[in-house]
Order: C-alpha cells, then structure tokens, then sequence
C-alpha cells in the first residue's frame, strides 16, 4: 500500500505538490507533509523537492497573513527547509 501511494506520488510533480498541501493544512500532520518533501527530493532531485516544498509551506503563509504572526511560519519553513537540505545531502 505504500508503495502504490509512492508511486503515485512521484508519477507526477502535481500529485506530490496537492498530497504535501493537503498533509500541511492541519499543522498536526506537517510531518507527513515534510516527509513527502525528502521523499521528492531524494529521488526526483533538488528542484522538483523544492517545488513541492513551496507548495507545502502555501498554509503556513496563509496563517501568517491572516493571523499576523510570523513566529508560526518561521517555525515551520525553518523545519521544511531543514529537512529538505538533509534529503538534498543525502542524494
């Protein structure tokens, strides 16, 4: 079963991109959202992980227009760009 879901996942840019964006809306299941993130960039590459991980962080800075805060979405692109590195240094 997860195997198929990786598949899907890397079959095309837009599925890892809508999947990782619907995992970071409820911000309890951003892991998950993180983990697609190193997924795509260890077997697809630098620019197709950071691709995705635009699209991931897309409520993260929705949250931060709206409630004016910064400290929430520093926090999460900070874990998103971290993790996205290590997938990168590790291909």
């Amino acid at each position: 079963m997860l195997k198929s879901f990786a598949h899907y996942l890397l079959k095309k840019r837009s599925n890892a991109a809508w999947v990782a964006l619907a995992f970071s809306i409820p911000a309890f299941l951003s892991t998950f959202s993180m983990v697609i993130v190193g997924l795509v960039t260890l077997r697809k590459g630098a620019k197709e992980g950071l691709y995705v991980l635009i699209w991931a962080t897309l409520p993260f800075i929705a949250h931060a227009y709206v409630a004016k805060s910064m400290a929430f979405f520093i926090t999460a692109l900070s874990s998103f760009v971290f993790f996205w590195l290590f997938a990168w240094l590790l291909k």
